[in-house]
């Protein structure tokens, strides 16, 4: 370990990063966690030269890596500086909101393989939805907020009753022949544009009500 290597060291622990103060969980490894990521500073050192820090972040949800990369520690001003973009990355992390979607069908088993495959779409493209599944009867007794809740074709009858249990919710129907054939790509287009439509109302109504 070399003098930036141990100046490092003790600078990591005077900061404060998305509100909280990094963990030692021993000299060469450093943690912050958020609800939604943690993040790591890995250093492994040398007798013969500089050490290496490795700056990670990995999302809570999926356990996917965000961001991750190696540098050389033989420049204090720019392992600061990772530092600082990896913090960056975490707040921006911390800061996000997934739009939770419900799934409902009569017992759950065929909308819990839709909204798998939903979630599958969903991560390809890197959009921040999480899609779930829940019988009908639990649907409408459950107090979690949710943005959308799309009901399989023989949970439809009973649409008004989930918008009267979920009313900040926007409700509809999966139509029988895409959710017959398994396509969460298209799903997904008509919940993006249900959405967006339904944004847009919203906001027509309330410029209506300032004129």
């Amino acid at each position: 370990m070399n003098e930036t290597g141990r100046a490092f060291r003790t600078w990591i622990l005077s900061q404060q990063v998305a509100g909280t103060t990094p963990q030692a969980l021993d000299e060469d490894h450093y943690r912050i966690e958020v609800p939604t990521a943690t993040a790591e500073v890995n250093l492994y050192p040398f007798d013969d030269g500089p050490d290496i820090a490795e700056y990670r972040i990995t999302r809570a949800s999926d356990g996917e890596a965000i961001f991750f990369l190696h540098v050389l520690l033989d420049d204090l001003a720019r392992a600061k500086e990772l530092f600082g973009e990896m913090s960056d990355a975490l707040e921006d992390e911390s800061n996000h909101t997934t739009t939770r979607v419900l799934l409902c069908c009569t017992s759950a088993l065929t909308t819990t393989l839709f909204a798998n495959k939903m979630n599958e779409v969903v991560k390809a493209f890197s959009l921040d939805y999480e899609f779930s599944a829940m019988s009908v009867d639990s649907a409408l007794q459950a107090s979690e907020p949710y943005a959308a809740i799309m009901l399989a074709p023989q949970a439809s009858h009973l649409r008004s009753q989930m918008a009267e249990a979920h009313p900040d919710a926007l409700v509809f129907e999966i139509p029988g022949k895409i959710f017959g054939s398994y396509d969460a790509g298209t799903a997904l287009r008509m919940l993006l544009n249900a959405m967006s439509e339904n944004a847009l109302a919203a906001r027509m109504e309330q410029a209506d009500t300032r004129i």
